[in-house]
């Protein structure tokens, strides 16, 4: 007859067991995201295959069942792709000043957009500082100062020689309310009509002669004034324009070294420069309510301000530098 083995009851503990049911994070945001979405092996597979297919006239659609995922499955395999390819160009737009709705699209190497964006920032932040200090300066105050004086001293000499003509003849060169005027002298004296009148009639008509030469010899030398203060003022835009130069190649100096090997960006500049030369007064406005003080809280971002937008760098795509 068989026996029956017999032995000690288990207890509920030993039934139980012991797992450890500890899932190793606290929460789901310790996790890494899922590398595949189970039972879409098929969707994955069409994905992979549009985001690898390089041709111009392909374009990739997904549809599915909100919740399913496939927004975030699209991005990681485009950004899956993407980290397999040689970094895209960087995009940008630049103004062109000489025709401003049809801004210039150019492409730089990666990374180099935000460089050349941040570059032209600091020409205009620098030139904002730079260009009033250039036309507040001695140097400039005294080269201006010298062009002015030299018509000036031009016109008086002018007068003056005219003014010695007169006196020799007996006539005085004087400054009324109407403008200048000559009229019959004795000594330093204006003579008055009724001496003139008692004067002998050959001394009249020569006084009257004199008087009638030298109004003319005037009037010619008042035509030159008009003249000579819009050859003053050319003179002055001159100088203007040469300080204005110095102020922005110096600006420009080292944008121009860091693009020297791109054509496009070149070109710009170049554009560039002569468009802040020919617009230097945009950088001499003042605004009402500037701050002043040791540290003024606008005085590295003038680039914001309207004016300056013209030079501003539009990135449409752009890349880390680093």
């Amino acid at each position: 007859m068989d026996q029956i083995a017999t032995g000690q009851p288990l207890s509920a503990r030993r039934l139980a067991g012991e797992e450890d049911f500890a899932l190793g994070f606290a929460t789901t945001a310790e996790l890494d995201p899922l590398s595949d979405w189970p039972g879409q092996d098929r969707a994955l597979e069409a994905l992979r295959l549009a985001a690898d297919t390089d041709h111009g006239d392909f374009n990739l659609y997904v549809l599915g069942t909100p919740g399913t995922g496939r927004h975030s499955a699209t991005r990681q395999v485009l950004a899956e792709a993407a980290a397999r390819r040689p970094p895209p160009p960087d995009r940008v737009y630049v103004n062109r000043f000489d025709d401003p709705r049809r801004p210039i699209a150019t492409e730089l190497p990666p990374g180099r957009a935000v460089e050349l964006r941040d570059a032209l920032r600091k020409v205009v932040n620098d030139l904002a500082d730079d260009i009033p200090a250039i036309f507040e300066s001695e140097d400039y105050q005294t080269r201006r100062r010298a062009i002015e004086d030299s018509y000036s001293e031009r016109h008086e000499q002018a007068m003056g020689v005219l003014a010695d003509a007169a006196r020799a003849r007996g006539v005085a060169i004087m400054r009324t309310p109407m403008g200048f005027g000559a009229a019959p002298r004795k000594g330093d004296e204006i003579l008055p009509p009724d001496e003139y009148e008692k004067l002998p009639e050959d001394e009249r008509n020569r006084i009257g002669a004199a008087i009638d030469e030298l109004r003319d010899q005037l009037e010619d030398v008042l035509k030159d004034v008009p003249r000579g203060l819009k050859a003053q003022r050319a003179e002055v835009e001159e100088l203007n324009v040469a300080m204005a130069r110095e102020g922005v190649d110096a600006a420009l100096a080292d944008a121009v070294r860091r693009f020297a090997d791109h054509l496009s960006v070149t070109r710009h500049l170049q554009a560039l420069r002569e468009d802040l030369i020919d617009n230097a007064e945009l950088f001499l406005i003042r605004e009402d309510g500037a701050q002043a003080g040791a540290f003024p809280v606008a005085t590295s971002r003038h680039h914001l301000k309207p004016q300056f937008r013209r030079y501003a760098v539009n990135v449409i795509v752009g890349q880390d530098p680093e």
